[in-house]
This record gives structure tokens, C-alpha cells and sequence, in this order.
């Protein structure tokens, strides 16, 4: 739940960037298709 919750709240700081410059992947240290994959596991949708 931690992961999560710290994914969303990235995602939330880069309006849903998952990849590219200052995107989420990049902040969050993850390749963006690993970062994709960990939403699909987690089950985290932009609202």
C-alpha cells in the first residue's frame, strides 16, 4: 500500500507524466514500461 500510495502521489505531482522529462518514471527512479507494469499490478488509473 505504501508503493502505492507514493506512485500516485508522483503521479499526481507531474499531472499524470508518466514519462519523459520530469515525469514520474524519471523522479521515481523506473523505466517508464516498469512504471506502467507497477500500475497495472497496483491497480492505479488516472482519475
Amino acid at each position: 500500500a505504501v508503493e502505492r500510495d507514493y506512485i500516485i502521489q508522483t503521479l499526481e505531482q507531474t499531472q499524470w507524466k508518466v514519462s519523459g522529462k520530469n515525469s514520474a518514471s524519471e523522479i521515481l527512479g523506473l523505466d517508464r514500461s516498469t512504471l506502467r507494469a507497477r500500475m497495472r499490478k497496483l491497480n492505479i488509473k488516472q482519475p
